[in-house]
């Protein structure tokens, strides 16, 4: 059998009919070089990946906008979440300029690290008051001896 490029179908007669047809297609020498190393890398023939980009350029232009499922449960869930950030209020906007939008922005900024600030001079206060606590219901020093205790050598 001689090797012509196609997949070769043997019929009942032991004819061999062709499955594939032969085309002729004109590239650059730089789009033929760029094929052949792509080709090479990804291990398949000139028509392998002839036929793997016309696949891939099938899809892309068939479904432009679908998404699989995995992906849909995701922006369903962003969606859902940002609706609900409306809901409670938590936006900005709408600004009629950029500086409204900047000024609003350093505002925002200004007024979350006060808050951080404020939550951590409370949590300072909070361990202090713990610490004097703690303290004051243990007799003993860090050791945990008692600070009476002496050790005497004999």
């Amino acid at each position: 059998m001689l090797e012509t490029g196609s997949y070769p179908v043997v019929t009942g007669r032991n004819r061999i009919m062709r499955t594939t047809k032969a085309v002729s297609i004109s590239l650059s020498p730089s789009e033929i070089r760029q094929a052949r190393l792509l080709a090479k890398r990804t291990n398949r023939s000139l028509s392998g990946l002839f036929r793997e980009g016309l696949k891939l350029l099938r899809e892309e232009r068939s479904a432009p906008d679908e998404y699989t499922p995995a992906q849909r449960r995701l922006i369903d869930a962003r969606i859902a979440e940002g609706l609900e950030d409306f809901r409670k209020g938590r936006f900005h906007g709408p600004f009629d300029t950029a500086e409204e939008a900047i000024a609003s922005m350093k505002t925002n900024l200004k007024r979350r690290a006060a808050a951080r600030r404020r939550s951590r001079e409370a949590r300072a206060t909070e361990s202090e008051l713990s610490g004097r606590a703690t303290q004051a219901q243990r007799p003993h020093s860090r050791r945990g001896r008692s600070p009476d205790r002496r050790l005497f050598v004999s």
